[in-house]
Parts: C-alpha cells; sequence; structure tokens
C-alpha cells in the first residue's frame, strides 16, 4: 500500500473513532483483534479523551506487560511484535501522552490507586502518582494508606520511599524506618533488609534535611543493618550500605568497608 493512501485510510480511521465512545475505543485499543492501522487511529483519537474513563480499560493490559523485553517499543523491532506486545505499545504511549498533558492527571491517578487492589496496580499506579508534579494531602493520605496496609512488603516499602520524597522528611522518617525493619531479615542470594533500607532511604539530599537526631536515628540503624550484613559475609550490600551512609554523614571519599576483617 502506499503511504498516500496509508495516510488517507488512517486519517479515514480516526474520523470514526469516537463514534463508540472513550471507553469502547479503549476497549478496541488493546484487543488483540485489531489490526494497526485501526489501533494507531484509535490511539491518536483517544489522546483527548478523558483520562478517567479509559485509564481503567489501559491498566490492566499496562500492569501485565508487553509479554517480551528489552524495549518492545522501540521502532526497530516493529515488524516482529505479538499482538500482546502491540497493545500494550498502544496503551502505553496514550498513557504517556495523557500524563504529558498535565491538566487534572494527579488527582485521577490517586482515585485509581485508592481502589485499586493487586499489588502489581497499586506498585505501577504508585509509580505515576509519585511523579506527578501535584502532590496534594489526598495523594499523601492514600499512598499513607498503602505504606501502613498488611499488603506485600515491596508495595509497602515503595510507598514509604515515595512519601519520603513527597512529603515532610523530618515527619515521615521515623514511620519509615519502621516499614524497614518489618522486612525480611534477608540471608545469601536473596533481597536483604539493608537492601530495603537503601531503597526506602534514597531520596538523596532530603536526608539532610533531618533535624539531628532524626538523622542520629537514621544511622544507627544503618549501622546496626551493616554490622548484621558484615557477620553473614554479605560483602556487597555491606560495601553498598556503608556508601549509603557516608552520604548521609557526608563523610568526602569512600565510606566503606575494607575487604578484610
Amino acid at each position: 500500500m502506499s503511504r498516500g493512501l496509508t495516510l488517507m485510510l488512517l486519517a479515514v480511521l480516526i474520523a470514526a473513532v469516537g463514534a463508540a465512545g472513550p471507553v469502547d475505543d479503549a476497549k478496541r485499543l488493546v484487543s488483540l483483534e485489531v489490526s494497526d492501522d485501526e489501533r494507531e487511529a484509535l490511539r491518536q483519537g483517544l489522546a483527548s479523551a478523558p483520562l478517567a474513563d479509559i485509564a481503567p480499560v489501559l491498566l490492566p493490559t499496562l500492569v501485565e506487560g508487553p509479554g517480551v523485553s528489552p524495549a518492545p517499543c522501540e521502532s526497530l523491532l516493529a515488524g516482529a511484535r505479538s499482538p500482546r506486545s502491540k497493545a500494550f505499545c498502544a496503551a502505553h504511549g496514550l498513557w504517556t501522552s495523557q500524563l504529558a498533558r498535565g491538566d487534572a492527571r494527579a488527582e485521577v491517578l490517586v482515585k485509581l490507586l485508592s481502589s485499586a487492589k493487586d499489588s502489581r496496580t497499586v506498585s505501577f499506579l504508585l509509580t505515576d502518582v509519585c511523579a506527578e508534579s501535584t502532590w496534594s494531602p489526598r495523594a499523601e493520605a492514600v499512598v499513607t494508606k498503602v505504606r501502613d496496609a498488611d499488603a506485600e512488603g515491596a508495595t509497602r516499602e515503595q510507598a514509604a520511599h515515595c512519601l519520603l520524597l513527597r512529603g515532610d522528611v523530618s515527619r515521615l522518617v521515623s514511620l519509615a524506618l519502621r516499614v524497614v525493619k518489618r522486612a525480611e531479615p534477608g540471608s545469601s542470594g536473596t533481597w536483604r533488609r539493608s537492601q530495603v533500607y537503601r531503597s526506602v532511604f534514597n531520596i538523596g539530599d532530603r536526608v539532610h534535611l533531618l533535624p539531628t537526631a532524626k538523622r542520629e536515628a537514621l544511622v544507627d540503624s544503618g549501622f546496626h543493618l551493616l554490622a548484621q550484613d558484615s557477620a553473614d559475609g554479605a560483602t556487597d550490600a555491606a560495601y553498598f550500605t556503608a556508601r549509603h551512609l557516608g552520604f548521609v554523614l557526608k563523610v568526602p571519599g569512600e565510606f566503606a568497608p575494607d575487604a578484610t576483617p
């Protein structure tokens, strides 16, 4: 098919999009039975649709993922994409463009997060809620509920990290330390509690906003975990925990355990 005819067909398809409504069009977008041209027309036609209407339809496909890796949405891989990957790429492109619009996106994401049930959906939405430029008391309340829920540890830890990035770090640090203490101790070959500590408190210079007593509590906890890693022979974990402590304490140079006892 010539490029001119393809463009003409795409224009006709775009003009037809919307007749069934944004929810039905979004369902078609993520269907595995749609042609490439129709899917692209649907994506373009839904670019200005209300996110609140189409997000619940897009979410399952986005959370499920493309089924392949890496970079399934790169143009070079277009010919090798499966129907599932094509549906994911279209949904991902639409989701990204919707969030980039910046008009009332944050409240939609927070509402979706408040009603999300499974941990994968919660984690997916937490990433976007935390990255949004608008941070509201409502957003903090919903993320706090995730942090304090009796849910999967990784989701709880992600929420604690998000709150430290966006909220009052001095007020939230003690609660974040409790999340770290709830994490599994870990063992050789598994995710250790010290790794949870570094992940939750990977908040850059915000740690330097802490008052002295709060910073000392953070450092004391870090040294306790460092001692556990050293006793267990977890040298890699101990190395990175020590580096993190060096950053918190503003120690010049590399602050890390020696290779010898």
